[in-house]
């Protein structure tokens, strides 16, 4: 990668390191970060599908016909996903233009202030519909900041994680997929 691609010198020298070099410690920090984020992206998407199913009897109403609840169960599942998307592209238009690090610390506290909203929130015995329609809302609020934090916190990773003069990449590998057809060097 020549210094006309990256426009920083130590970013250059940092992209090719030899084997059994120290890694740079702002590196494992973006490393780590990206592996929270995608940890914390985990937990928001599959606890839901575990936690959300008893805890549904909270915000639906009990006369609702069960296909009418299978619909607005499906709806607050995927309105997070529908977030995502939409969240990327936000978010990835800012990190180039203000920095992904900030980006993805608005991010992460946008996303952690959802989550305690919606855990604060009453239920349909106390707002009634309106209580569904806020948490729908709020996932989907939810679910554009953990796509503005994946279109920061990765990237980031991957430009700060050296790889190794033999196998250029070999650390950013580790930090872009968890499983690989080849073996892992991590």
């Amino acid at each position: 990668m020549s210094e006309s691609h990256i426009g920083n010198t130590d970013q250059a020298r940092s992209h090719t390191r030899k084997q059994g070099d120290p890694v740079d410690p702002k590196a494992k920090k973006a490393a780590h970060g990206a592996f929270s984020g995608f940890f914390i992206d985990m937990y928001d998407i599959y606890l839901p599908v575990v936690a959300l199913g008893p805890a549904m009897v909270y915000f639906l109403s009990p006369h609702m016909p069960a296909s009418q609840a299978a619909i607005v169960s499906s709806l607050i599942f995927v309105s997070t996903l529908l977030g995502r998307p939409l969240g990327a592209l936000i978010g990835g238009r800012y990190a180039d233009r203000i920095g992904r690090k900030k980006v993805n610390i608005v991010a992460v506290s946008g996303y952690g202030v959802m989550s305690f909203a919606m855990a604060a929130m009453p239920g349909y015995a106390t707002w009634g519909i309106a209580a569904v329609v806020l948490f729908i809302i709020l996932r989907l609020v939810d679910g554009v900041f953990v796509g503005a934090s994946y279109s920061s916190a990765s990237p980031l990773a991957m430009e700060r994680l050296p790889g190794t003069s033999e196998e250029p990449g070999a650390l950013t590998s580790c930090s872009a997929s968890p499983s690989r057809s080849s073996p892992s060097p991590c």
